[in-house]
């Protein structure tokens, strides 16, 4: 499994439970990636994403985002 087709799963489980912040988190992931891929003009593969200059920023603003809305 992706790293992509691992955050559309875990959003579609976030939004079974109901689970706004985890949801918001993962959304804001997702289009991160889908951005990263529009800039590549090219699909990411799970190195791509390790790769990418912009990987830990988001992943940061994206644990920042998560802990702020009291899931942590």
């Amino acid at each position: 499994m992706t790293i992509g087709e691992k955050v559309q799963a875990d959003s579609v489980v976030a939004m079974k439970a109901r689970e706004e912040h985890k949801l918001t988190t993962l959304r804001m992931v997702k289009s991160a990636l889908k951005n990263k891929e529009i800039d590549k003009r090219e699909k990411l593969t799970d190195a791509g994403v390790a790769d990418s200059d912009d990987a830990d920023q988001t992943a940061e603003e994206s644990v920042e985002s998560f802990t702020k809305g009291g899931a942590a």
